[in-house]
């Protein structure tokens, strides 16, 4: 339910009621799943701006940081998982199953000790029918 203070806050924020009920509503029933085609790189979504762009960016950027502003760290959460999984998902659409790289190694190696197993076990079970060690043999 809504109160008085909720309903201004919307207002100001130029939110409608009904589009508060509809994102609500989103949480309710969960979002999709995204499938990822790979993970971002250059030439995959990641741009490299040339010398006179970064010259460019560079000046705006000292200028800015000479105002009054307060300067904070944010990092989106979807640009940091990507990062984060960015080995896992080259190991999904690779052209083998077996771990080959140091990292599917060592990550296969040690899984068993991640906080998130169980979860992560009863997922692979109801989605693929198979639970961590039959996928793994």
């Amino acid at each position: 339910m809504m109160t008085t203070q909720d309903k201004e806050l919307l207002a100001k924020k130029n939110i409608s009621e009904a589009q508060i009920a509809d994102q609500l509503a989103c949480f309710q029933k969960g979002f999709p799943y995204l499938k990822l085609d790979a993970a971002a790189a250059v030439g995959k979504g990641i741009l490299v701006p040339g010398p006179d762009e970064q010259r460019t960016y560079l000046s705006a950027w000292d200028a800015y940081t000479r105002t009054d502003k307060t300067i904070v760290k944010f990092v989106p959460a979807s640009g940091a998982a990507s990062r984060m999984f960015k080995d896992l998902f080259e190991f999904l659409g690779a052209g083998y199953e077996a771990p080959a790289t140091k990292f599917e190694q060592l990550f296969f190696e040690n899984i068993r000790k991640f906080a998130f197993y169980d979860d992560l076990d009863a997922a692979c079970l109801r989605m693929v029918g198979k639970n961590i060690a039959t996928l793994l043999a």
